[in-house]
This record gives structure tokens, C-alpha cells and sequence, in this order.
């Protein structure tokens, strides 16, 4: 018989809320356009490293037994991923608009799923 197990536990995604400044806003403080004559200049709102999101915890499991048959050998085994079923956010929308979309999920965690598998040996 043959018994494992993964737990993850990570930290969130760090979080940004990159704002467009647009060139009209920006000429008044520079007193120029933009190098390139660039149409924007994008600015994050959120000072690096102080806004993540919520943390991750994944918790797998294997199972699986060992056969033999004469001169062969057969290993049954049943996975279970996710085990916890965390919808845990793994990435956001870090583009700020103001009354946007500003953090909405983009991708989860890949929910609960179960394996079944069978590995022949002769």
C-alpha cells in the first residue's frame, strides 16, 4: 500500500492598481509631453509589496496498492487534488479604471478532481 500527500500553502498574488495617466494630465506637472510623444504614462496606485491577495492552500492526496499476479505486477491508484476545494484567486485584474474592474479574478485555483489510474508492469 502506498500513501501520499501535498499540502501547499503560498502566499497571494501581490496586487497592483496600475492607473493610464493619460499625456494632457501629465504636460501640466512636466511642463512637456511624454518622450516619445508616448500617449500615456502608467502609474500603480498601490505602493510594491504592501496589498496581496488571499493566500493559497492546496491539499492533495494518493492512494494506491500494488498487485502481483504471477510474473506481473499491477498498481491501482486514486489521486485526489484539491482535495479542500479552494477557489482560492490566483491572479486579478490589476488594471485600475475608476468604477472598472479593478481586482476581478482572472484565474482560480483549478477545483476538486479525482483520478483514477492503473499502471501495468510484465
Amino acid at each position: 500500500m502506498q500513501l501520499s500527500g501535498v499540502f501547499q500553502s503560498k502566499p497571494g498574488a501581490l496586487l497592483a492598481a496600475n492607473y493610464a495617466v493619460p499625456n494632457s494630465a501629465v504636460v501640466g506637472s512636466l511642463g512637456r509631453n511624454l518622450a516619445g510623444n508616448a500617449p500615456n504614462v502608467t502609474v500603480n496606485l498601490v505602493a510594491p509589496g504592501t496589498m496581496y491577495g488571499d493566500r493559497v492552500n492546496q491539499l492533495d492526496f494518493r492512494v494506491a496498492k500494488i498487485l502481483k499476479f504471477g510474473r506481473t505486477r499491477t498498481m491501482a491508484g486514486i489521486d485526489l487534488y484539491n482535495a479542500l476545494n479552494s477557489n482560492a484567486i490566483l491572479t486579478y485584474n490589476n488594471a485600475f479604471v475608476p468604477g472598472g474592474s479593478w481586482l476581478a479574478p482572472i484565474s482560480i485555483l483549478t477545483p476538486r478532481i479525482f483520478r483514477i489510474s492503473a499502471e501495468f508492469t510484465f
